[in-house]
């Protein structure tokens, strides 16, 4: 894995506050800060994908994910891929699918169909539709997933490709 090393200054009071926080957990800074910091981009993510919810007005624009879902059924190792395929699979056990159903099966390592260890932040990159973002596909409406209605058509069209067995 690619790392960087970052350096940043905390005031005193909280800095003291953090080393007593690690010695309580056991935990070592690096992770602990890497928690945060993925917490923050979660966070982040999340009020993002407010402001650019399906109450928002639609863009005439073609979304991306309608053309990106097509290589995604055909790359099952791709992240993107994982979290459609377990959207779909849980979608063919239950009506309603909450992102609490779709975590726990993301982060489940000994599912390596659908491991995805970083699943809150592709996610969340799965219910935006900016430049930056990698398309939208999910919206949640009363605290459930579903498939925003812009790409439902192609999400149908390659769901036999995310649910195959492999």
């Amino acid at each position: 894995m690619n790392k960087k090393k970052i350096t940043f200054l905390a005031d005193a009071e909280t800095h003291e506050k953090f080393t007593v926080a690690l010695m309580l957990s056991g935990e070592n800074q690096t992770n602990a800060l890497n928690n945060c910091m993925k917490e923050y981009i979660s966070k982040v993510f999340a009020q993002v994908s407010e402001k650019y919810a399906s109450n928002s007005p639609l863009s005439t624009e073609e979304p991306k994910a309608i053309r990106r879902i097509p290589r995604w059924a055909n790359n099952p190792d791709q992240i993107n891929h994982k979290i459609l395929r377990a959207y779909l699979l849980l979608k063919n056990e239950n009506e309603k699918i909450t992102v609490y159903d779709m975590e726990k099966l993301c982060l489940n390592a000994d599912k390596p169909d659908t491991y995805v260890p970083t699943f809150r932040n592709n996610f969340m990159q799965m219910k935006i539709e900016t430049p930056k973002s990698t398309g939208k596909v999910f919206e949640e409406k009363g605290g459930f997933v579903e498939i925003w209605d812009r790409v439902k058509d192609i999400v149908d069209k390659y769901a036999d490709a995310f649910t195959k067995n492999r």
